[in-house]
């Protein structure tokens, strides 16, 4: 997550003359943060959300039942087979989005999630959602198509990790548009390609994430 040099008043958790730039689980975190009053923002802020996982991602959930409840202790073939190739038992972090609604998040952890999600709703002032795993052509491309075959999303519309409604949350679904011109962008791209790492696409105005960010300034 990255931030604009702004102010908050001394001795003040409140947020002023910012803008947030968060990517991934940096939404999750802001709008955990903002729910619980560590934070809270005041005047001239903006939240540019890129892929968030807002209901989680069956990434995490794919750790569990690919690798085991790493509290246990007990191995199974496939987890052993996930240590030899590096991916179990799998980090905290990968292990803490786990979907809400799914096996893995109970009562308390989907309350967790409405919260962060209703300050999402209310903050976020543009945002970004990527709607495929195939995205651009970079060294993340093979990894993040994996990522959208292998891992048992719940829908096809997904960046390879979070899924399109994981990342819009509360947000109206129907105000994300293809074109990298529309504040709320249902971009071609995969999970990777919002980092702005790779660049734009050559064609297609959904394959555009430099583009939209401009358009934001």
């Amino acid at each position: 997550m990255n931030v604009t040099t702004g102010r908050t008043d001394s001795g003040s958790t409140v947020i002023n003359d910012f803008i947030v730039v968060a990517h991934s689980m940096g939404n999750s975190m802001f709008a955990g943060a903002l729910a619980t009053g560590k934070c809270s923002i005041g005047k001239n802020v903006d939240w540019v959300a890129l892929s968030g996982p807002m209901k989680g991602s069956m990434g995490s959930d794919f750790i569990y039942q690919f690798c085991g409840d790493s509290s246990s202790g007990s191995d199974t073939l496939l987890s052993k087979f996930g240590g030899l190739i590096g991916q179990c038992p799998g980090s905290t972090t990968r292990r803490s989005l786990v979907y809400d609604g799914g096996k893995y998040c109970d009562a308390a952890c989907s309350l967790r999630y409405a919260a962060a999600r209703a300050m999402h709703a209310k903050y976020v002032t543009a945002g970004i959602c990527g709607t495929t795993y195939n995205g651009l052509i970079s060294k993340e491309y093979a990894g993040l198509l994996a990522g959208g075959l292998l891992i048992p999303h719940h829908s096809s519309k997904n960046d390879g990790i979070v899924e399109f409604q994981s990342c819009v949350g509360d947000l109206d679904a129907s105000k994300f548009d293809t074109t990298y011109a529309s504040t709320w962008y249902a971009a071609k791209l995969n999970h990777a390609d919002t980092t702005f790492h790779d660049g734009d696409g050559l064609f297609s105005s959904a394959q555009k994430p430099l583009k939209w960010f401009e358009c934001l300034l």
